[in-house]
Order: C-alpha cells, then sequence, then structure tokens
C-alpha cells in the first residue's frame, strides 16, 4: 500500500523503478501494484493482485587467519556481509571451528565484526590448523560457512 516510486514509461509503453528492498520488508510475498494517473489521452488504471517475493539475501563471511603458541590466547575474527550490496551484518551469531570442532561463538558488532578469544591449547599440534567461521542464516540472510582459513599454532 506505500509508494515507493514513480517511473516513466518508454517507446514501447514498459514503466521501470528500480527498488532497493529494505530489511524491514522482511522474507516472503508482499502486495505489488502500479497506477497511472490517467492524462488528457489516456484513462486512469490500476494493476493489484501482483506480488513481490523477496528471499533471504546471501552472506559471507571473511575471516581473518590466525597464529600463536600453545597456551596463548589469540582473537578469532571475522566480518559478515551481505553479498548484494557488501553491507555489513550486526547483531549476528557467528560459530568458530578448529578442524571441524566448536570452539564458541560470538555476535557482530555494529561494523558487522566478530571476535573470539580462543586459548590455543597445549594438546593442539604445532602447524596449520583449519580455521572455519559458521553463520547459520536466519529469517532475513542465508547461511553461509567460510572456507580456506587458517590458525597457525607456532
Amino acid at each position: 500500500g506505500a509508494q515507493v516510486g514513480t517511473a516513466v514509461t518508454d517507446t514501447s509503453g514498459k514503466a521501470t523503478l528500480a527498488y532497493k528492498i529494505e530489511e524491514a520488508l522482511g522474507v516472503g510475498a508482499v502486495a505489488l501494484s502500479a497506477e497511472f494517473a490517467g492524462d488528457s489521452q489516456y484513462i486512469a488504471i490500476k494493476t493489484s493482485g501482483k506480488t513481490l517475493t523477496t528471499l533471504q539475501s546471501p552472506t559471507k563471511l571473511a575471516v581473518l587467519n590466525a597464529k600463536g603458541k600453545q597456551g596463548a590466547t589469540v582473537t578469532l575474527t571475522a566480518t559478515l556481509t551481505r553479498t548484494t550490496d557488501k553491507a555489513t551484518l550486526a547483531g549476528r551469531k557467528v560459530r568458530f571451528q578448529i578442524d571441524g570442532v566448536d570452539v564458541g561463538s560470538a555476535t557482530t558488532d555494529s561494523s558487522g565484526v566478530v571476535k573470539l578469544s580462543y586459548t590455543i591449547p597445549t594438546t593442539l599440534t604445532v602447524g596449520a590448523h583449519t580455521l572455519t567461521a559458521i553463520f547459520e542464516g536466519d529469517t532475513l540472510y542465508a547461511a553461509f560457512t567460510s572456507s580456506g582459513y587458517t590458525l597457525t599454532v607456532q
């Protein structure tokens, strides 16, 4: 029911409007209509009964590689973004894993950054270990699992 913009028809009579879907719209089908107010040559017309279906936005996690010695505390860091416009996503929970084992989770800050303090156990061998960050998704944003990152134990 809210007007979101206006457009002028092209030579074939088609009007096109670029519209950025705001987060507040949510996910799912919403009613869509178009209206022409009429002029001296054409009568007014309104179309309705159409829908705009919004989907979860795709996401991406950029993770910083980490390194430290056994027994030292390192900060595992990742940034969560919406891939459609690279906007950062605040208030989302991200889990971290080392070699496929959960080591904790934290929530992204207002800049989309999540930081987790992790004490490298003395049982973790010296060398490279797989560091993974996981966003499980929510009603607005699709899940994403990072890959290709490492925790190097020195």
